[in-house]
């Protein structure tokens, strides 16, 4: 059987600084990525570094 591709992620609403997000979004578009992948993508390594 087929995992559903959002079956496992979580939605929710963040309020970030804009100088950040203007930040995040540059990062994004470097590495093709949307800005809330990019934002994914920065968590999970700070969460790998604390492990």
């Amino acid at each position: 059987m087929a995992m559903k591709k959002y079956e496992n992620e979580r939605q929710f609403t963040l309020r970030i600084n804009a100088d950040v997000f203007e930040k995040i979004q540059q990062y994004a578009i470097e590495d093709s990525r949307s800005a809330a992948k990019e934002i994914e993508f920065i968590l999970k390594e700070y969460i790998d570094k604390r492990k």
